[in-house]
């Protein structure tokens, strides 16, 4: 976090007065989910949750387009 801090007011400062976009980014949601069966057993054992309740919410939060998906529209 530092470092970024950093970065970003040698950014400003580079820039003077001029306008600068910094575009954050972000991993989508998906990169996170399990991916196989296993995962998704191993996961749900964790979480003390039964298997069915984490597939379907794997199902519903995978981005079927990440790029516009659950981290919003640009």
């Amino acid at each position: 976090m530092m470092l970024q801090k950093e970065d970003l007011k040698h950014i400003f400062r580079t820039f003077e007065n001029k306008p600068v976009c910094i575009k954050l980014l972000d991993c989508p949601l998906m990169s996170f989910l399990p991916e196989s069966e296993a995962g998704i057993i191993t996961l749900a054992k964790q979480m003390n949750l039964a298997v069915s309740d984490v597939r379907d919410k794997v199902e519903d939060l995978r981005d079927i387009n990440p790029a516009i998906g659950m981290r919003g529209a640009r």
